[in-house]
């Protein structure tokens, strides 16, 4: 066999060899397309109909490694696409929290207290209270001052002859009589009288008798039927067991209006002593007379 005759064997390449215009140590550097970097850029669309903040980090990520395999091989293409869909995820996530953090202030201003419907229940208007029962004005007011209790008569009592009777019934069951005090509206006089009362010569002056007060004005016709004289105030009338007086004294039986005045004055005339007057009364005025 002749070894001169055999064809020569062609050489193999050495894939590690840099190739023209290539750089050492990027074996397989060949031309073509970056397969991630439309993929990135179809996820940075996506991320803005159907995938908002995961399709834009889908396309940062892919982007992001495109680039980085285009670094590793510099002769593929595809890096504005890459760069691109970076872009694009960027833009994508800045929107989406802007829009989440919008929805999120939306949603706690729906739930906040001033904007949550109450139940039925709480709409329901409550029960109206009780209206807190007036005083009645009452005819007739009972005090005590000291020990000296006061009848008033108010102009509402429906009979006074009536309650003139009860009161001397009143009086009688405590061996007492009744002492009629007339008065008026704004009457200083007898304002003077009243505050007179709580004295101690007040008290003992009057321990005998139950005083009743009406404002003689409030029952003229009345009065003037039971003979009591109006023409004068303050008036005092001791009534009898007929329910007519059987004497009268008006304020002008002393001078000023103070207890050490009034008290001896009434002392004496609720006791029938009282005899050296200056206004003496005549008794009163019959049905079918005229008083002259």
């Amino acid at each position: 066999m002749d070894l001169d005759s055999e064809p020569p064997i062609a050489p193999r390449p050495d894939p590690y060899a840099v190739p023209p215009g290539g750089s050492p140590g990027a074996p397989g550097n060949v031309h073509g397309e970056n397969k991630l970097a439309p993929l990135a850029l179809a996820s940075a669309l996506a991320s803005f109909v159907c995938l908002p903040g995961v399709g834009g980090l889908m396309a940062i990520g892919l982007g992001m490694a495109a680039r980085s395999e285009m670094r590793r091989l510099p002769n593929r293409s595809g890096g504005s696409l890459a760069l691109a869909a970076i872009l694009l995820g960027g833009v994508n996530l800045l929107v989406s929290a802007v829009a989440a953090a919008v929805l999120l202030l939306w949603l706690s201003e729906m739930n906040a207290p001033w904007r949550t419907e109450l139940p039925t229940a709480s709409l329901v208007p409550p029960p109206t209270p009780a209206a807190v029962p007036r005083p009645v004005d009452k005819p007739v007011r009972v005090s005590r001052i000291g020990a000296l209790e006061l009848v008033d008569i108010r102009p509402h009592v429906r009979s006074l002859g009536t309650e003139l009777d009860r009161q001397r019934a009143a009086a009688a069951e405590q061996d007492k009589r009744v002492l009629l005090w007339l008065v008026g509206p704004q009457c200083a006089p007898c304002q003077g009288v009243e505050a007179a009362l709580p004295d101690p010569a007040m008290q003992a002056a009057l321990k005998d008798v139950r005083l009743v007060r009406l404002v003689a004005s409030d029952f003229q016709v009345e009065l003037t039927r039971l003979r009591v004289p109006t023409f004068a105030i303050p008036g005092f009338a001791l009534l009898g067991s007929t329910g007519r007086p059987i004497d009268y004294i008006h304020g002008g039986e002393w001078d000023d209006d103070v207890a050490e005045n009034i008290a001896p004055v009434l002392s004496r005339f609720v006791r029938g002593e009282y005899v050296d007057r200056r206004y003496p009364w005549r008794g009163g005025v019959r049905d079918d007379e005229t008083a002259l």
